[in-house]
């Protein structure tokens, strides 16, 4: 179990041209995690499952709804090569703007990441592709991932 809270700390401008990183108001979330490794073979799944509580943005008296949310993965390796699979989603409650709920501005989705990673002695390299399957008013489009990955520990 995890809970969370994400705080405000800059200005989240409203306009039709900027897709903003955050509306600007508080959200608090819990969340369970569960994990299972296959081993001795190079297989696992994990996955979580939350529920997001977004208060209202208190200049703008805009709530942008709560919003349940999930994700499930499974990979694996052969030799340096690793695979996963991810799937994510989540699906946002209806919008209150001004007090009205607006039950056209409700957001949600739902994609699919397949990646590779090659293995070095420190770390690893990962190419994948987000590819979204369903989703209502947020940007649309697949998104290349690419990334490199160090390893930690004692």
């Amino acid at each position: 179990m995890r809970g969370g809270v994400k705080l405000p700390a800059g200005a989240a401008p409203i306009d039709a041209e900027i897709i903003p990183l955050s509306e600007g108001q508080t959200d608090w979330e819990i969340m369970a995690e569960l994990g299972h490794s296959f081993w001795p073979r190079t297989v696992y799944v994990n996955g979580w499952v939350g529920y997001r509580y977004r208060l209202a943005h208190k200049d703008t008296r805009r709530n942008p709804g709560n919003e349940a949310f999930f994700l499930a993965q499974v990979g694996g390796g052969l030799g340096s090569v690793q695979y996963k699979l991810v799937v994510e989603g989540w699906d946002g409650g209806i919008p209150i703007l001004e007090g009205i709920r607006v039950t056209t501005d409700q957001r949600s989705y739902l994609q699919v990441t397949p990646s590779l990673w090659y293995v070095t002695r420190f770390g690893g390299f990962e190419l994948g592709w987000s590819v979204p399957i369903e989703g209502r008013n947020l940007p649309d489009g697949g998104a290349l991932v690419i990334g490199y990955f160090t390893k930690f520990g004692f």
